[in-house]
């Protein structure tokens, strides 16, 4: 029953994708998500406040610097995992992208200074666009 929900969480398009109402995608997203307007680069390991295009079937490293809540963002439909090691933590909050934009659902975690890793799992896409930004 639960991963039936999940399942239709992930597949639902009604959030997050310009729809033709939209003039310019993205143009309004919301300060602290401004950063995903920059051109996404692909790298080796994710810093928040990098806009970064990355392969859905890899581990990709974050370090974090400073305690805090940390989102998330990314453009299609997967399951959004971070981990310390081999323990998942568990998320604190998630939500589906600004109306008008590309980002198609936004996951926060409580993060501790040290190093983690990011797997996006049941991926729609080989390629993700992916951002990482610390909630104020």
């Amino acid at each position: 029953m639960i991963l039936a929900a999940l399942s239709l969480m992930l597949a639902d398009t009604s959030h997050a994708h310009p729809t033709s109402s939209c003039a310019t995608p993205d143009a309004a997203l919301p300060t602290e998500l401004a950063q995903w307007r920059d051109t996404p680069t692909t790298a080796s390991h994710a810093a928040p406040g990098q806009s970064l295009h990355v392969a859905t079937n890899t581990a990709i490293p974050l370090h974090i610097e400073q305690a805090g809540t940390y989102a998330i963002a990314v453009d299609i439909a997967a399951w959004i995992e971070v981990r310390r090691g081999d323990a998942v933590l568990q998320s604190v909050g998630h939500s589906h992208g600004p109306d008008c934009s590309t980002i198609r659902k936004i996951v926060r975690f409580t993060l501790e200074p040290g190093a983690y890793s990011i797997h996006l799992g049941r991926a729609e896409a080989a390629q993700a666009h992916l951002l990482v930004i610390r909630q104020p």
